[in-house]
């Protein structure tokens, strides 16, 4: 079938209940019992799309949300799945817009991520954290993307500190960077760049575990490539996972010591595991189930038990639907 290109989230609370979140002209919210039986679904009727709502979980089953409606607004639902919204942050929409809101609560502390741009010029993006605790707020501007990127950046949080991994361009060229939150200077590190390869990037995904786990699409005179790096204050690996094509979204799930890159091309979607520790690759394997299906890229967070043996980016799933493809 075909890959459609919208909002979606799979959220699985502590109880085994769902909540799966999706856009499609407005904002579809469907809760599901533990058996995954659909007991109701509310809507939230705004010009929302990807690139400006994000969800997250907090380790207490409250789904939190954040999205851009001329300023950025807070979703919460709690336990009872009762949704309310308020205004977190104003700016002047008439000269300025967001993109790639992202919000993550952590028992008192909450961080805010966006992207913002000037409506007069499209030539530069400013990376800004919103930080609160103890309901003070601090803000910092993490880097100036030299260029208008369409790329969303990557937050790994490391003893409940964020790592901010993006695209910004050197010399012509998207570059892989990141940089470190310090909670005592309430600063952010120096961006430091990994990769240097003058090759256009796209599509960059991260995940972490003894190592941080790195794809994106990288440009050579055909296509694009998936590519593979695994970094520790320096790339350890590096690996062309594909020969080039037209491809999209390559996404990272580890599952009992197995490491998948998923990614969809030509309305399919494939994939590539490691069962080594990412020193060798299989041979791409189609998801035969992703010819049969309309099907999307969705965030996966769940506080289920059962769930705990998985770590992803992301996933590929049925569109409207809980049924996960891709590994």
């Amino acid at each position: 079938m075909a890959f459609v290109n919208k909002y979606s989230s799979i959220i699985r609370r502590s109880n085994k209940s769902i909540v799966n979140i999706y856009e499609d002209e407005k904002i579809f919210f469907n809760f599901y019992d533990e058996n995954n039986n659909l007991i109701k679904s509310k809507t939230l009727s705004k010009n929302i799309d990807l690139s400006t709502l994000h969800f997250s979980l907090t380790k207490n089953d409250e789904i939190i949300g954040l999205y851009d409606d001329n300023s950025l607004k807070m979703i919460k639902i709690d336990k009872n799945d009762d949704i309310t919204n308020q205004v977190v942050i104003n700016y002047d929409s008439n000269q300025f817009k967001t993109i790639f809101p992202y919000i993550e609560k952590i028992d008192d502390e909450v961080h805010i991520f966006y992207y913002v741009y000037s409506l007069n010029s499209d030539d530069t993006l400013a990376f800004f954290h919103h930080y609160q605790k103890d309901g003070f707020w601090t803000e910092n501007n993490i880097d100036f993307i030299n260029n208008f990127i369409i790329d969303k950046f990557t937050i790994i949080f490391e003893k409940n500190t964020p790592i901010a991994f993006y695209l910004n361009i050197v010399d012509g060229f998207e570059e892989v960077f990141y940089s470190r939150f310090n909670k005592k200077t309430l600063k952010w590190s120096k961006p430091y760049q990994i990769t240097n390869s003058n090759k256009n990037k796209l599509y960059l995904s991260v995940m972490k575990n003894d190592f941080f786990n790195i794809t994106f699409l990288e440009k050579d005179d055909v296509g694009y490539r998936v590519r593979y790096l695994k970094f520790k204050d320096k790339i350890i690996k590096s690996k062309s996972i594909t020969d080039s094509s037209l491809y999209m979204y390559p996404s990272l799930l580890e599952y009992n010591k197995t490491l998948y890159i998923m990614f969809c091309d030509n309305n399919r979607i494939y994939n590539s595991k490691s069962m080594d520790n990412c020193d060798t690759w299989s041979e791409i394997s189609l998801d035969t189930y992703s010819l049969e299906n309309d099907f999307c890229k969705s965030y996966f967070l769940s506080n289920y038990e059962d769930d705990k043996s998985y770590n992803c980016t992301n996933v590929f799933s049925v569109y409207k639907n809980l049924d996960i493809l891709g590994y």
